[in-house]
């Protein structure tokens, strides 16, 4: 024991590592968990003041004959476009991350462990960014929708 020499099987190194690994995923599962409340309150502050900005130029749209429901569907277009833009980037950049975050993992414990890329939860974080995208959008639309053309054309 004077050299503080341990001796340990490899099926118990094996599971420290693996609660290691677990640990250190845990905190990405935070990460994902504060980001899902952060991300609608940025996309309703973008929807918002897009509509703000744009408060005159929806009041000509229905000046020009425009009906409410095709300014609805206009404003949940455009938000359906910027969640799908935002989860694409968002999940290419974080299975960058992940990925060298695992290559670092790997290397650091001496194991080679297998990378998987879940299809299912790619495919539900793209759609979940496109429904968050369209919660965030609904009161604007609605906002939009109801606007009277001579509120909208005196907005400055």
């Amino acid at each position: 024991m004077r050299d503080r020499l341990t001796i340990e099987f490899n099926v118990d190194l094996g599971q420290r590592v693996s609660v290691w690994m677990n640990q250190a995923f845990s905190m990405f599962d935070v990460l994902a968990l504060v980001s899902m409340v952060v991300t609608p309150l940025g996309v309703v502050n973008t929807l918002t003041m897009n509509g703000l900005e744009r408060t005159q130029e929806i009041g000509m749209l229905g000046r020009v004959g425009m009906t409410c429901s095709q300014v609805v569907s206009m404003i949940l277009a455009e938000a359906a476009l910027m969640g799908l833009i935002g989860g694409i980037l968002g999940l290419v950049i974080g299975v960058i991350l992940s990925r060298i975050f695992f290559i670092s993992m790997n290397t650091m414990s001496g194991y080679n462990l297998t990378y998987v890329l879940p299809m299912v939860a790619i495919f539900a974080g793209v759609v979940l960014s496109m429904v968050i995208s369209q919660l965030a959008a609904i009161f604007h639309a609605r906002r939009a929708a109801t606007i009277r053309i001579l509120d909208a054309i005196h907005y400055e």
